[in-house]
């Protein structure tokens, strides 16, 4: 009965906000609970899981402000393409994780991978610049949706289980970029054109843990990746996901801006000393 007066919310709410886009108001924004939007959004998918095993570690006092709908719709996206690009693994697993971080709210989805049906199209992980929330809510060459230019730095865009295109539209590399097809990209600005080589996903320990005390997963680069050592801690980000301090020097590569590896994870800073050799 619950579930059923949920839904029914759900679909007034969806209702008023089609109204509000038809009259072309604005779309009710607010403060909510984070984990309503995540529970509702795995919610709806509970029929796609079969056996695959949903971690979900979000804290309940963190609360963000928007449409509860379009941010549920989002992540519907993110995890629907997880559940896809797992579901035929020996071992199924989604980890959904989330903290705090100053003003903002740090989300991390495994393998929300890309275009998991390969036709060079997709929500997840992919960089679509004409996605609009108050428009159409795809991603492609249909009219009808306003093209906005993606600003991207210090950042790794490789599908490396697919060659579907890793992004698609507009998007100002400001430097420090990977992006390994960009068939459907127009980039302006440098960016390296090769594949990252990331390690598969695993727990590589952490400082800083989601909320039940785990690690996020995280993917390392091997010391023969063109991320080593070739990003730029500029933006005052001295940690990576983990808490780990960055950046950390690889002698044997040499450095590009300040030594700095490119995407979320600073490969070569040992834990170990971070915590004080416990």
């Amino acid at each position: 009965v619950e579930d059923l007066s949920d839904a029914i919310n759900r679909v007034i709410r969806i209702i008023s906000d089609l109204r509000a886009l038809s009259r072309g108001d604005e779309i009710a924004k607010g403060a909510t609970p984070f984990h309503k939007i995540i529970n509702n959004s795995t919610h709806l998918l509970s029929h796609e899981l079969g056996s695959i095993d949903l971690v979900v570690d979000v804290p309940e006092n963190i609360q963000v402000f928007g449409n509860d709908n379009q941010l549920c719709q989002v992540f519907v996206n993110l995890i629907q393409n997880a559940i896809h690009a797992t579901k035929d693994q020996a071992e199924p697993r989604v980890v959904i994780g989330a903290k705090p971080a100053d003003e903002n709210v740090h989300v991390t989805i495994t393998d929300n991978v890309s275009d998991t049906d390969n036709n060079g199209r997709g929500f997840g992980s992919g960089i679509c610049s004409s996605f609009n929330f108050q428009g159409t809510n795809t991603c492609g060459t249909e009219s009808g949706i306003e093209n906005a230019t993606v600003i991207m730095s210090n950042t790794i865009l490789d599908n490396q289980n697919t060659a579907a295109p890793d992004c698609y539209g507009l998007i100002e590399s400001t430097g420090s970029n990977v992006i390994n097809e960009a068939t459907n990209c127009f980039i302006s600005g440098a960016y390296t054109a090769a594949a990252a080589n990331m390690l598969p996903l695993a727990d590589n320990g952490c400082v800083d843990t989601l909320y039940g005390g785990t690690c996020v997963e995280t993917q390392l680069a091997p010391e023969i990746s063109p991320v080593i050592d070739a990003g730029d801690c500029a933006s005052g980000i001295f940690t990576d996901q983990r808490g780990v301090n960055r950046p950390f020097d690889v002698t044997a590569v040499n450095d590009v801006n300040d030594g700095c590896d490119i995407g979320a994870v600073e490969s070569f800073s040992d834990l170990i000393f971070i915590n004080g050799f416990e």
